[in-house]
């Protein structure tokens, strides 16, 4: 395996390994502040739902008349802002509700419509007795959750207003969602708790995560970039690898040449570890990258020296060591910026032993 390669999948390992100690830090934080809570039964007009107290079981709500509607506000203290609204309606349109409350434009006849970017706003139709929607919309910082619904005359109005769009907090307004009963045992839910419970659990990823996430995208996500950032570079990395044409070697042809080989160039503070390719004429030595050349050493010169080491890494590699900048083809700024010093270049070749060979190298020059 190639030397950046290994160096690639470390990172990525540790990315991983960083990523689950923040998840788990974070999943702790979260369970405590959302979880082993008490409920406590509310009975509104035709329905009833579990209210969750959330350690305080003293908990009151905000009243008010708005526009008609009837609404209680619940503060859960560094969770978020729980509402429940109903309203009296006259045989109610639900499509021309939901296209009016949501500003919709017109309604979604496939059910369900993620508007973005305008909105950042999730839409899906969920019927519970008659009619019923589901909504994550973002707004400022706040992810909020809504369930709008109907049942006879009467239209009710769930969200759930929080900071963190996590799915742990979406789940505990679900919950809510799920223990909605009509106290008319008459009226019969249209979806079973099972399917309701589907439904409402499939909005995230429907919504492709940009409005609420699960924890495990704390890990995935960012291993998700890295892996892309891989192929990326890889890609590059494997363009910048390749030699010109022969007819670039006007003193000869080459008598070794390699592509896509790394090659590591270390000065002072600096270690650039980049894919090019390498070729010995009969009068000098080059390093290019993406066909230009970044380094000609003459072959004859007596101010570099070439010996041989092992990376663990990269395995065994050839390296030249030399002080003169005139060698330098790129990144001819550094030699304004620097100081004279002494610049290492190191080569993994896949032909070790042949390249050897050319620099009559002793197995036993190691530095």
């Amino acid at each position: 395996m190639r030397y950046q390669n290994k160096l690639f999948i470390i990172i990525i390992i540790i990315t991983g390994l960083f990523s689950i100690g923040i998840m788990k830090i974070i999943d702790n934080l979260q369970k405590k502040a959302i979880s082993n809570y008490q409920t406590k039964r509310i009975m509104e007009y035709d329905i009833s739902y579990n209210l969750p107290l959330l350690h305080n079981p003293k908990i009151y709500p905000k009243i008010y008349v708005n526009n008609g509607w009837f609404i209680k506000k619940y503060i859960w203290r560094g969770i978020g802002v729980f509402r429940l609204s109903f309203a009296k309606g006259n045989n109610p349109d639900f499509k021309k509700l939901s296209v009016k409350y949501f500003r919709l434009g017109e309604f979604p006849e496939s059910g369900r419509k993620y508007y973005f970017p305008k909105k950042n706003m999730f839409f899906k139709v969920i019927p519970i007795f008659d009619n019923g929607a589901y909504v994550i919309k973002k707004s400022g910082k706040r992810v909020v959750y809504t369930y709008f619904f109907t049942i006879r005359n009467r239209l009710y109005w769930f969200d759930f207003s929080t900071r963190n769009s996590l799915d742990n907090y979406k789940k505990l307004f679900d919950k809510i969602l799920i223990s909605i009963k009509s106290i008319d045992k008459n009226i019969k839910k249209k979806l079973t708790i099972s399917r309701f419970s589907k439904e409402l659990a499939a909005s995230c990823s429907q919504s492709f995560y940009l409005l609420c996430q699960p924890i495990k995208i704390i890990i995935f996500f960012p291993l998700f970039i890295m892996i892309i950032i891989f192929l990326i570079t890889s890609k590059l990395m494997s363009l910048g690898g390749k030699l010109p044409d022969d007819t670039y070697f006007s003193e000869g042809f080459p008598v070794f040449k390699e592509e896509k080989i790394d090659y590591q160039l270390k000065f002072q503070f600096n270690n650039r570890i980049s894919t090019g390719a390498f070729a010995i004429t009969d009068k000098n030595i080059y390093l290019f990258s993406f066909k230009k050349p970044v380094l000609i050493f003459p072959r004859n010169a007596n101010d570099y020296t070439v010996t041989t080491g092992k990376s663990f890494l990269g395995g065994e590699y050839i390296q030249i060591k030399f002080s003169n900048t005139e060698y330098i083809k790129r990144g001819k700024v550094f030699k304004n910026i620097y100081k004279p010093s002494d610049y290492k270049l190191r080569i993994f070749s896949r032909e070790i032993n042949t390249l050897k060979n050319y620099f009559t190298i002793k197995a036993n020059e190691n530095e």
